[in-house]
């Protein structure tokens, strides 16, 4: 399937791009902002090239350009406008505006300016790389392998911690505005997403997250070190049809099996619990005793969820 084939409902482009429903439509018909395909029965689809159009053109606007002056500019003129429209310390000095760069070179540069010491730089070419890439090659040819990267630096000495710091602190607060709101989007399924106790690592949630807007989800984040009983509270006060955790560091902490023997013991019967993250090998055990699935992928995460939504009738 390319980029350019109609497939998404106008409720995961809402949630990819953050505009509403509503906005979508305001700019198709008045503007002819994008022109999307239809289903037999007369539904809105959209495509990659269509979400990412929007995205575009929300990011002019919120620079301050008005719709009506843009919305017939081409994809690359958008691109152009939206990266010179960045405050100047912002604009990385190694990439043109409107310059397609490889992933791996994209990666390279961001591992570069984590190791400047370099905020701006690490914004603007996160944002770079979210305009020119969908949601799950951006989370999964990106950011995934530069987080692994700054681990193994700190690791094995390579990187300071100060620069690690760094690094994790701007990629944290760009996820954070890839989530959209989820009371904004009250037709979605609910999901909840968060961390055990003694679980303080966020990152890989915040992008389990982002993974579940992008696909047509409404994640309830709850952050970091959330015990057992909470989590279970705001499945059931929230009506969720499935929850998430991600496990990172410790791998051993003795409070993990008691926290998710507890949550286990708290939610109904069968429903859709899974786990996440860099400590599941060493949990494996623990988690097929509480037949709970582990996900290994952010694209073994989106199979699941096409599973979740088939069966979220039974819940």
């Amino acid at each position: 399937m390319n980029n350019a084939t109609p497939q998404h409902p106008i409720r995961v482009v809402a949630l990819r791009t953050g505009l509403s429903p509503d906005l979508i439509r305001a700019w198709e018909k008045r503007y002819q902002a994008v022109a999307p395909g239809r289903t037999d029965t007369a539904r809105r689809l959209y495509s990659d090239q269509d979400v990412q159009r929007l995205r575009l053109l929300k990011k002019a606007t919120e620079g301050g350009r008005r719709i009506g002056d843009i919305a017939s500019l081409s994809e690359q003129a958008l691109t152009d406008l939206v990266s010179s429209d960045q405050p100047p310390e912002a604009v990385p000095t190694r990439l043109q505006p409107g310059e397609s760069a490889a992933l791996s070179d994209i990666r390279f540069q961001i591992m570069q300016a984590v190791k400047a010491h370099d905020p701006h730089q690490i914004d603007a070419l996160l944002l770079k790389a979210s305009l020119e890439n969908t949601i799950p090659v951006l989370m999964e040819d990106v950011i995934a392998p530069v987080l692994r990267e700054i681990g193994e630096g700190t690791r094995d000495g390579t990187l300071r911690i100060a620069q690690e710091h760094v690094g994790t602190a701007q990629i944290r607060t760009f996820l954070g505005s890839l989530r959209p709101a989820s009371t904004e989007y009250q037709e979605a399924p609910k999901i909840v997403i968060t961390t055990p106790s003694g679980q303080l690592h966020e990152l890989g949630a915040l992008m389990v997250a982002v993974t579940c807007a992008s696909e047509g989800w409404s994640p309830i984040y709850l952050g970091p070190n959330t015990p057992a009983d909470e989590i279970a509270a705001a499945v059931i006060g929230s009506g969720a049809l499935a929850c998430g955790l991600s496990i990172t560091y410790p791998a051993d902490d003795p409070r993990l099996p008691g926290e998710l023997r507890r949550l286990r013991r708290q939610l109904p019967e069968g429903f859709p619990l899974f786990v996440g993250g860099a400590a599941i090998r060493q949990n494996s055990p623990l988690l097929k005793e509480l037949d709970v699935p582990y996900i290994q992928s952010l694209h073994e995460l989106r199979g699941h969820l096409e599973g979740f939504r088939a069966a979220q009738e039974g819940y």
